[in-house]
């Protein structure tokens, strides 16, 4: 898709849009859109898309707004050619004896279509070949003139739709600009008009006849211009766009159109194959002579050329308004039409109260069997505000048919794992309570997780399926049904981008989760503890330079809003200063002014080099703490060896000597811990302590003997560090005591006993200290008798947290 969007990218010079601003270079884009649809139109389009197309017009050489045949040609030449096309008979009306029947088009068969042929009226017995084009049994078959060289195709022509603003009075000067200084509107040749509301202009010398000096006095039929509200969106509206059959009426009152709904946007659509049927004739500006409309004529008005007149300004009494054949080239109506291509075109379909219009085309990909075919919408929108100024968005969006074979298999893969984390969340709050923020935000984001891919479940199951819905609109062939499917494909195309937008913020989200999770290895979340530990300081350091950026956002949109695009509103003075702080400046060549110098100047001072090195210190130095406490923990390995041993290493040493996973034996010594007290002040660990006190959730002990508790310990010192070995002798048990054996060991009678059989007189104890890694001077230690009364008052807050937790276990099992 990327490659399929780069592409169109280019040949809808999508890049270039945002340059214009004014309805004209609009419309020139607009019509470089269509002639670039119809260079990937590989047939007739407009066939399949427009209601009325007149055969003359089609099937003319000379008209390039309709029926735009790059790749084929009509068969008009070789009249002894099988597939030959007999123009003139065509547009008799005309049938040859040797056409098919029965025919769906004959008028006997039933039911008979609206457009039926009477077969013996229409048949002219001289035809001696097929008369190809009349009826679906004989179609005009085209003969390839060139090979279609791209790999995308277009099937329907383009469709342009827009959002209309009602007008509104004018209100303060443009109200009285219109009735008080030019008198619009309130003037006809059968009342007295006001002079005083009235333009006039003095000659600049005396008349030659009079000899007096002429003021002349103007005024207007109708408001010189008229105000638009485009907060509001209409609902009804009259188009005045030329066709090739438009009537006298069709060009001056319009022709009504009813709103439709895309994008809960009520707007105002057609297909078209050119740009005029966008805009209507200028008065005055197509002309023809009434006697010889194919002379040119040289003036107009009843003066300079009489015969020569306006069909539009002449009214519905011109004779051009009663023709109904343009097979003629003298025809009224075909030189009328003729001329006004050439001519000076007015803006109908896009004039004042227009808020927003849109040009879109539907490229098709086609693929073969082993690759699915690729649907892209190609959409330019062009926006008005209401201060008059243009901003163009111009959109790229694709869908594909999925391959369930693959897609399939990890969705579901995916919904079973967001179902297990979510349920491994609930148990693990549920078995210890606590850290509820960060147990939220995983429940939340794995139902997230889910909903969203249940949305797309949806979406990709439901339709519209574009192949289906393009093949209905064609089997009923109308404008209204290609509308419809068009409509169904772009609303599709806007759910997908929705759906998107949303995985979008889903992901990141997540990728914070993943950031956060990485905490678990003291190596892989040096992100996380920098930020955990300069938090603080950020928090203090982004209220500063929010109220910095924000005062000189708005200090450069008051000042050079009305000289810089850049600066122009107060989310683009933010961008801009954005862009700064990212050291993208891109000054010009031409020295700017005193005064934006000045603000510069202490933008970058203050910005650029201040604010962005304090940020920068406050993150190296807290990098520098968190790096510096990671060197004291020499026990951290790194996270390969560390995953090693808590999962392969674990569990091979669980098989072959009994020892029991890492994570019982950290339950055990958390839940002995006092509460907030430092794990550096807390005595050792002895394997007297793991033999009595420990047991897995089924009440056994996690140590068969002391003697397995002892190689435990001798191996975590190995695989750890010298350091962990506890060497102060306040901290250590002489043999035979444990920490906590005052309390006893609340693991059930068949524990006491199995524990009551070690020989305790014959312990080798080896103090291990669990937590910080610290080397204490012995007990020969001038703080040797602190260090005691410390132990003992450790002791004493352990006993008492132990008789706390163990009533209320108690309670809990009473209730």
């Amino acid at each position: 898709m990327g490659e399929v969007h780069d592409n169109l990218r280019v040949l809808y010079k999508m890049d270039t849009v945002k340059e214009y601003r004014t309805p004209d270079e609009i419309m020139e884009y607009m019509q470089s859109f269509i002639e670039t649809t119809y260079e990937m139109a590989s047939a007739l389009i407009d066939a399949n898309t427009m209601n009325t197309i007149d055969p003359t017009r089609c099937f003319s050489t000379s008209v390039s707004d309709i029926c735009r045949l790059k790749y084929w040609e009509t068969p008009l030449r070789l009249n002894t050619s099988s597939r030959f096309v007999d123009k003139k008979a065509l547009l008799r009306d005309e049938l040859s004896v040797f056409n098919f029947r029965p025919s769906h088009m004959d008028c006997s068969q039933q039911p008979a279509v609206e457009n039926c042929l009477d077969w013996d009226k229409h048949v002219n017995p001289d035809l001696t070949t097929n008369l190809m084009g009349l009826t679906g049994e004989d179609p005009i078959i085209m003969t390839s003139r060139r090979q279609y060289p791209f790999a995308s195709v277009v099937v329907l022509a383009p469709i342009v739709w827009q959002v209309r603003a009602p007008v509104v009075p004018c209100s303060g000067f443009g109200d009285k600009y219109n009735l008080e200084v030019l008198g619009a509107g309130k003037c006809s040749p059968e009342t007295k008009c006001d002079p005083d509301r009235e333009s006039n202009f003095r000659a600049p010398k005396p008349n030659s006849i009079s000899g007096r000096t002429q003021s002349i006095f103007i005024t207007y039929s109708e408001d010189a211009f008229y105000c638009v509200d485009r907060a509001l969106h209409a609902s009804e509206w009259r188009d005045k766009s030329w066709d090739p059959w438009a009537s006298y009426d069709d060009l001056t009152v319009g022709r009504a159109l009813s709103a439709a709904e895309i994008g809960g946007k009520k707007v105002f659509w057609k297909f078209i194959s050119d740009t005029a049927y966008l805009r209507g004739p200028v008065k005055g500006m197509v002309v023809l002579d009434q006697n010889d409309p194919c002379s040119t004529c040289p003036a107009w008005g009843p003066l300079e050329a009489p015969r020569c007149t306006d069909p539009v300004e002449d009214g519905s009494n011109h004779p051009m308004w009663t023709e109904n054949d343009m097979d003629n080239d003298c025809s009224l109506r075909r030189v009328w039409t003729d001329r006004f291509m050439a001519s000076k075109k007015e803006h109908t379909f896009f004039d004042i109260g227009t808020s927003e219009i849109t040009i879109a085309a539907l490229v098709i990909t086609p693929q073969g069997e082993k690759y699915q075919d690729i649907t892209t919408l190609v959409r330019v929108t062009f926006k008005v505000s209401q201060s008059g100024a243009y901003t163009a968005e111009p959109s790229l969006s694709s869908t594909s048919q999925t391959d369930m074979n693959w897609w399939i298999p990890p969705v579901v893969i995916t919904l079973v794992l967001a179902a297990t984390f979510i349920f491994g969340a609930i148990y693990r709050y549920v078995k210890r309570p606590g850290h509820i923020f960060a147990i939220l935000f995983d429940v939340l984001s794995s139902g997230a997780v889910m909903s969203y891919l249940v949305w797309n479940l949806v979406l990709e199951f439901s339709p519209p399926h574009i192949a289906e819905t393009l093949l209905a609109a064609f089997q009923k062939n109308d404008q209204d049904s290609y509308f419809e499917s068009f409509k169904d494909i772009l609303q599709y195309s806007d759910s997908i981008t929705a759906m998107k937008t949303a995985g979008f913020y889903l992901i990141i989200l997540q990728f914070f989760r993943l950031v956060h999770m990485l905490s678990v290895h003291p190596r892989l979340g040096l992100v996380v503890a920098v930020i955990e530990q300069c938090l603080d300081d950020i928090f203090h350091f982004c209220i500063q330079f929010i109220l910095f950026f924000l005062v000189l956002s708005f200090l450069g949109h008051w000042s050079f809003g009305n000289q810089k695009t850049s600066f122009m509103t107060l989310e683009r003075s933010s961008y801009t200063l954005f862009r700064f702080f990212a050291s993208d400046f891109g000054f010009s060549d031409e020295p700017p002014s005193t005064i934006y110098l000045v603000f510069l100047f202490i933008y970058i001072c203050v910005v650029s080099i201040m604010m962005v090195n304090f940020l920068l210190a406050i993150v190296v130095n807290a990098h520098t703490v968190v790096t510096d406490t990671l060197k004291v923990h020499e026990h951290h390995h790194n996270v390969a060896l560390d995953l090693w041993d808590a999962s392969f290493r674990a569990l091979r040493v669980k098989l072959s000597r009994g020892w029991p996973m890492p994570g019982s034996v950290c339950t055990y010594i958390e839940e002995s811990a006092v509460p907030e007290q430092p794990m550096k002040l807390l005595p050792a660990v002895t394997a007297e302590e793991l033999c009595r006190c420990t047991a897995g959730t089924n009440g056994w002990p996690l140590f068969a003997s002391w003697q397995s508790a002892q190689a435990y310990l001798k191996d975590y010192v190995k695989k750890t560090s010298p350091a962990m070995e506890e060497t102060r002798a306040g901290f250590c048990f002489t043999p035979g005591h444990y920490y906590g054996e005052d309390l006893g060991a609340p693991l059930g009678e068949e524990h006491r006993a199995r524990a009551a059989e070690a020989t305790s007189s014959s312990l080798d104890v080896a103090c291990i200290a669990w937590g910080e890694a610290s080397v204490a001077t012995g007990s020969d230690s001038p703080d040797s008798k602190s260090q005691l009364d410390n132990f003992e008052l450790i002791k004493l807050q352990s006993s008492i947290a132990k008789l706390q937790a163990r009533l209320d276990r108690e309670t809990k099992i009473s209730l």
